[in-house]
């Protein structure tokens, strides 16, 4: 059988002034999580359908082997019509395809894999009744989506197929959760927070690495990483809902506290200039990042030692 997954990521959010693919969640952000788990569940070939910032979006996920489709008309446009747009891109050279909202980020790997072992015109997870996400089609049912006129949108469409449709109960919060508002947010953190935990208490760490007023957190070290993945400042600081004169400051402080530059300004060239970190800032984001890694693992086992059987 051949599988893919398609993950819709192109409208503009209406109830947060985060981009939310680029959201931090955990090490990584949103989107990263999404792909990742498709990716633990060895679904490798994966397209996102992309509008809104869709320029930050894919020059983020360059490199990852990820295939895009940009759906231009975004800010008028559904999720019906990006799905049809990324389905038409897919072809016909598949078997299955999974769908899924680009901010359902933590569904766990098992849960895919249970999916790909039904056998159904349409597969669904649930929790305690309640369907949620990703959805899994045949390729006939998925070729139906594009002759589809209604109202009500990929539910409705669904409808259609509930005497073909095979239910796979889960034990996964994360099917049901989304990043809607600023409270969903808080809510995937903290899931993400207990999959990693041993019991009912868990770690959460938040650690700054300073000089004068410079402070290195996991915020500026997205923001590096930003201008690094979209050669731009100005990406960069749209990507971080970061004004472009509080981006400038912020970079400006962090490279004169530290006493070297963090990101070259390279002028000219056929697209126009461009920026990206110096040789300085990406040994120190790396030694960052490894140290985050190293420092967590650690932490995690102090917790484990100290925590695991004990109050709850």
């Amino acid at each position: 059988m051949k599988y893919k997954a398609l993950v819709i990521a192109a409208k503009k959010p209406p109830n947060t002034n985060e981009y939310k693919p680029l959201m931090r969640l955990g090490t990584s952000t949103i989107i990263e999580n999404v792909i990742q788990n498709f990716q633990g569940a060895d679904v490798t070939d994966i397209t996102v359908v992309t509008g809104y910032k869709a320029e930050i979006l894919e020059k983020y996920l360059t490199g990852r082997g990820i295939d895009f489709c940009f759906n231009r008309d975004f800010a008028e446009s559904h999720m019906m019509d990006s799905i049809c747009l990324g389905l038409r891109q897919l072809g016909e050279d598949f078997d299955y395809v999974l769908i899924t909202p680009g901010d359902v980020p933590l569904v766990k790997p098992e849960t895919i894999r249970a999916m790909l072992c039904c056998r159904a015109e349409v597969v669904r997870v649930s929790l305690g009744g309640k369907a949620g996400h990703p959805v899994m089609l045949s390729k006939s049912v998925a070729k139906e989506i594009l002759n589809y006129q209604e109202d009500g949108g990929l539910r409705s469409f669904l409808e259609q197929y509930r005497d073909v449709t095979a239910y796979v109960n889960v034990d996964d919060q994360g099917i049901l959760l989304k990043a809607d508002t600023s409270e969903d947010y808080k809510n995937l953190r903290k899931l993400d927070i207990e999959h990693k935990s041993s019991g009912g208490l868990w770690l959460d760490m938040h650690v700054s690495i300073n000089k004068k007023g410079f402070i290195l957190t996991p915020e500026t070290a997205q923001f590096l990483k930003m201008i690094d993945c979209t050669g731009s400042l100005r990406m960069a600081c749209s990507a971080m809902y970061m004004s472009y004169t509080k981006g400038w400051q912020l970079l400006n402080r962090m490279e004169e506290d530290l006493g070297y530059k963090l990101v070259a300004r390279i002028v000219g060239g056929e697209k126009g200039g461009r920026s990206e970190l110096t040789t300085e800032g990406r040994q120190l984001l790396e030694r960052y990042h490894t140290f985050m890694e190293a420092l967590t693992q650690v932490a995690n086992d102090l917790f484990t030692k100290n925590f695991s059987g004990g109050a709850q």
